[in-house]
């Protein structure tokens, strides 16, 4: 039994990394059960990003230190997220009919808003880690990473799968999730919480939640379902929540 969690994990580092993992025995059914580990990999980006913070702390500058942060996560997920955002932006943005939006989405050359969603996903990220206490600034790292990639875990199967076609990246995951998995990453994500001081843990999580529940419903309004795209916009919006909930609150605790 745990050789087959250690599996499907391996897998999901695979998948949602650019962490070199060998996996001899691979099946594309994996993919849907490896989705719940989606949290945890989230542990293995978030230690490399903190170490980055924390070497970046070294040259005295807070902005440096969150900045190289934020790049090393991008690094080790090859943007994974991020280009989902910046699609679903360019596509929300730009289309007018289900079709046409899903069609620009589907288009790999980024767009306009897509850029501005990267900037602004970035600089904001940076710059909220940059204003929070060191010690403070690698917990919530360590959540943003776990807490992000559980709400939008969490959306698959809660709403159609409206991309089913051979350009979707992400379609052996994003088709099917049971409620066990969905549990299981909701917990796998929300653990970090626990070490953040007072409420801020608390209102970070329902930061993170209630992107998703703004997620389930323009989702559902603009195209009647999601993409995997879709679901790396809504990572992105969840970390930015969390981020900006903790810089708000911070002081007050």
């Amino acid at each position: 039994m745990m050789g087959r969690h250690w599996h499907l994990f391996r897998v999901a580092l695979q998948f949602f990394t650019r962490i070199p993992v060998r996996i001899d025995d691979w099946h594309p059914e994996d993919l849907e059960s490896a989705s719940r580990y989606a949290p945890l990999v989230g542990v293995v980006v978030a230690i490399g990003a903190i170490l980055a913070y924390a070497v970046g702390l070294l040259s005295g500058s807070p902005v440096l230190a969150a900045f190289l942060s934020v790049m090393v996560s991008v690094v080790l997920t090859g943007a994974f997220h991020e280009d989902g955002l910046a699609d679903a932006v360019d596509g929300l943005g730009g289309g007018q009919t289900p079709e046409r939006v899903l069609a620009i989405m589907k288009d790999s050359r980024i767009g306009t808003y897509g850029t501005l969603a990267l900037i602004a996903s970035i600089g904001l990220r940076t710059f909220a880690l940059a204003a929070l206490p060191a010690a403070l600034a690698c917990l919530a790292i360590l959540l943003q990473h776990t807490w992000a990639r559980a709400v939008s875990i969490s959306l698959i199967g809660q709403l159609p799968y409206v991309q089913a076609d051979q350009a979707s990246k992400v379609k052996p995951v994003a088709k099917a999730l049971h409620e066990a998995d969905r549990r299981f990453a909701l917990l796998a994500g929300v653990w970090p919480a626990l070490l953040l001081p007072g409420v801020l843990g608390i209102a970070a999580l329902a930061a993170g939640w209630g992107i998703r529940l703004a997620c389930v419903r323009g989702f559902r309004k603009r195209l009647g379902g999601y993409t995997g795209d879709l679901l790396g916009a809504c990572e992105q919006l969840a970390e930015m929540a969390i981020l900006l909930t903790l810089v708000c609150l911070w002081p007050y605790t």
